[in-house]
């Protein structure tokens, strides 16, 4: 199984032919779970050292006395006894606790199964910690054991005693599905050594081998769990091999990176065959094929969607592009594992509109959308939305599937922009009643006469307009959050001229400091100097009475 033939145990017959977890279950030590390549690996990978004693030195490569070398701490030498470039290290430098672990994954074919192979993790580490470093040799634990066999889920044999030397030769625990949680191995004390040649060997030549080539199409996966997770996909789910030779490699990595296929891609979860998981007749398979029509999640998606319908039988030249129009007439997308599918506040879509609708006449009404073209959508959302505007029922079949829709469409449009300008001219009047209250207040509180210059509140929304019209500056954009009470805005004139548009200034709601002060134009060409100084005058005797007021009111 790990490259090395293996005899039966004693518990059964000489003559018997083990079965593969039979033999699997029957391993003992830690010497077959490593190769010579794999050892190769854990030499380069070590870190060792030659540690200085009084009148000696020990290399913890060999283990040998050394003696009184001669070399500065962290210094690389050569060790005389074995040759190794070591690290040397002096114990009075504090480097007495050394403890070094990483994990070897090694990828092998199996011997007993020429289809299945055989992933083989390590735990490697060195313990330093002993009085005597050169008592401390490296230890190789067997930590687990992944076993990748086609159209099986993948068997994971998992150390119970990953940490007790004493007991490597039982206590293995099997688990039938890979996942990552399975495979964390790392950590902040431990990183992965493998040889990339060795995994492509042993797939080579293997259905799981070729499935991966397919799959792969120039990717670099970078950590093991994505590796293991592609290969267990392949081993888990042959037909994906098909799929891909199909000429579907995008659907087939699609498919691949889902734990589970969503219900609403698949046409068959007991398929056995790639056309009927897909859920396409033989006519559209074919076609398919013949075509090279590319497929992905989301048209398989919408495929079933129009088959519910009453639509999805045609021709995948005809079907393509009414999936064009269902993204717009309601959310249609796989779910991905990455990916929460979260719908928007306001309706975006023409299906958001119809929540209420009996699925019978919602699937109605989408039939007649997608016959008529994928331009005209927008016009049935603008429908909706009048008749949701106007509240109207959703479940009146009539109004949710009219026969004369341009004629319903229009009438319905010119109601709800009748209702909604009614609304507006009230919600105004209201807001204007209810600023008329706050003026008085706006008057009191920032009326103020001083240095030649007069401060007053703006009296209504069309002042504001005009008053920035003249100006050449955007006050008038401000009007309707002035009159809700969401700013303050005051106008700023000459004693002599009061009625002569000058500077427009913002106060802020909150502590009623000045936002913005601007003249004309934003004051593109500045300020003149007697002017600044008259302003200057008279900001200060309004913060001087504007924070007396605060004063007394508190």
């Amino acid at each position: 199984m790990c490259g090395i033939p293996m005899l039966p145990p004693s518990d059964m017959a000489a003559g018997k032919k083990l079965t593969f977890e039979q033999a699997l279950g029957h391993i003992g030590g830690a010497e077959g779970f490593i190769s010579a390549e794999g050892r190769r690996l854990i030499a380069a990978n070590s870190r060792e050292y030659i540690w200085k004693y009084p009148g000696h030195g020990y290399c913890t490569a060999c283990g040998q006395d050394v003696g009184d070398m001669k070399a500065r701490h962290g210094r690389m030498v050569t060790c005389p006894v074995c040759g190794a470039e070591v690290e040397f290290r002096h114990e009075s430098r504090g480097h007495r606790r050394e403890f070094w672990q990483f994990c070897l994954y090694e990828w092998r074919r199996s011997l007993l199964d020429p289809e299945a192979v055989v992933l083989t993790a390590t735990h490697v580490f060195r313990d330093s910690r002993r009085t005597y470093p050169e008592e401390a040799p490296k230890v190789e634990a067997p930590l687990a054991l992944y076993v990748f066999r086609p159209g099986e889920a993948v068997t994971l044999y998992k150390s119970y005693y990953r940490w007790d030397a004493h007991d490597w030769d039982r206590g293995w625990q099997r688990m039938n599905e890979v996942t990552p949680a399975h495979t964390s191995f790392e950590s902040g004390y431990m990183r992965v050594v493998w040889d990339y040649m060795a995994f492509h060997d042993a797939l080579e030549g293997t259905r799981i081998g070729r499935t991966y080539d397919l799959l792969r199409d120039g990717r670099i996966y970078d950590t093991m769990d994505q590796l293991i997770d592609v290969v267990a996909s392949c081993a888990r789910r042959p037909w994906l091999e098909y799929i891909a030779k199909s000429g579907q490699p995008y659907l087939a990595r699609e498919l691949m990176e889902c734990r589970r296929i969503p219900r609403t891609v698949i046409g068959n979860q007991r398929a056995r065959t790639p056309r009927e998981l897909l859920g396409l007749t033989e006519a559209q398979w074919h076609e398919v094929r013949k075509d090279r029509v590319e497929l992905d999640m989301y048209a398989l998606e919408c495929f079933h969607y129009l088959r519910r319908m009453g639509l999805g039988d045609g021709h995948i030249a005809d079907m393509l592009p009414m999936t064009r129009c269902l993204y717009d007439l309601e959310h249609i997308a796989p779910q991905m594992p990455w990916e929460k599918r979260a719908r928007p506040y306001e309706p975006a879509h023409v299906g958001d509109f119809l929540q209420d609708t009996p699925p019978k006449l919602r699937r109605r009404a989408f039939r007649r959308i997608i016959t008529q073209g994928g331009g005209h959508y927008v016009d049935w959302r603008d429908y909706y939305q009048a008749m949701r505007a106007c509240g109207e029922d959703f479940t009146d079949a009539a109004l949710v599937a009219p026969r004369d829709f341009a004629a319903m469409h229009d009438r319905m449009i010119a109601r709800a922009q009748m209702l909604k300008k009614e609304a507006d001219a009230r919600a105004r009047r209201e807001a204007e009643a209810a600023f008329q209250k706050r003026l008085e207040d706006l008057r009191r509180d920032y009326a103020f006469r001083a240095a030649g210059l007069v401060l007053r509140p703006f009296e209504n929304r069309e002042e504001i307009v005009a008053e920035g019209r003249t100006l050449r500056i955007c006050i008038g954009s401000y009007a309707d959050r002035y009159i809700d009470g969401g700013t303050i805005i005051c106008c700023l004139r000459r004693a002599e001229e009061p009625d002569v548009p000058w500077r427009a200034v913002e106060f802020s709601t909150l502590d009623g400091r000045r936002v913005q002060d601007r003249g004309y134009i934003n004051d593109r060409n500045g300020i003149e100097p007697g002017t600044q100084k008259q302003l200057r005058l008279f900001w200060e005797a309004f913060d001087r009475a504007h924070n007396r007021k605060r004063r007394k009111n508190a």
